[in-house]
């Protein structure tokens, strides 16, 4: 199954589905610790926060 961060969801799908949320919890994101995940739209390893969002670099729009 294709899993897709925050940006990817909300630009393929016109809304976000949380497929990569709730991999981390909230203390860990305040201690700077995210999931490092494959994002089907973003084509490579990534970091998350708690809701999915991308945090290892600036999110760019997937090529087509």
């Amino acid at each position: 199954m294709a899993d897709f961060c925050k940006q990817c969801s909300e630009h393929y799908f016109d809304q976000d589905f949380g497929e990569l949320a709730g991999l981390t919890n909230e203390q860990e994101e305040k201690d700077g610790l995210f999931a490092c995940v494959l994002c089907e739209g973003c084509g490579e390893s990534i970091l998350v926060n708690r809701s999915g969002k991308r945090m290892d670099k600036d999110w760019q729009k997937p090529e087509e």
